[in-house]
């Protein structure tokens, strides 16, 4: 499946599942802006790849894109989006702890690689996905929870089969979509 298609089947409706009414939002790890270019209101897009940047800022030059790590990001936003993008850092607590610092909601896609099918894949800095670490579900809870963040009490976590006509989906995985918030963020949006 092409990426274009993946992000418009799949990512992105449910992604909007899980949105609250936003002004402003910031993509951590934003690649080449397509995920990005679908939203709207105030738009700002972070990676670390400076080729991506470049071909973000020719492609959608109406959105903010920067060349920085979210560490150097010190504005608010509505919701920050960190869409597959925790598997492929060092420090995913910390990086989901700065998220929730730097806004009001932070939209989270994981996915849930621990399974039959990965139990032989070296994860790590030569994993071909570049995927530091797998995930189940309750690592992405304990996660969340260790970044001191919590599922935003208006929004039930959503947990996506990535084979659809799949019977078992353990043995394949999924991915995680969660809304989250911070304990002392009781303000609520409307979807």
């Amino acid at each position: 499946m092409r990426y274009e298609d993946e992000v418009l089947k799949f990512k992105l409706p449910n992604i909007m599942k899980v949105m609250p009414k936003y002004e402003s939002i910031l993509d951590v790890g934003s690649n080449t802006g397509f995920v990005l270019s679908n939203f709207k209101g105030k738009r700002v897009g972070i990676d670390t790849a400076l080729h991506l940047v470049d071909v973000a800022k020719t492609v959608y030059p109406d959105i903010d894109f920067r060349n920085c790590k979210i560490e150097d990001v010190n504005e608010k936003f509505d919701v920050v989006l960190l869409s597959d993008i925790l598997e492929h850092v060092e420090d995913d607590v910390g990086m989901l702890k700065k998220a929730g610092e730097l806004g009001k909601f932070v939209i989270v896609n994981i996915p849930l690689e621990k399974s039959i099918r990965t139990m032989f894949r070296k994860y790590g800095k030569n994993d071909i996905a570049g995927h530091l670490r797998a995930y189940s579900l309750n690592d992405a809870k304990q996660l969340i929870k260790k970044a001191g963040l919590k599922i935003d009490d208006g929004f039930t976590e959503t947990h996506i089969s990535t084979f659809k006509r799949s019977f078992f989906p353990f043995l394949f995985g999924t991915n995680y979509f969660a809304r989250l918030s911070k304990d002392d963020k009781n303000e609520t949006m409307d979807k």
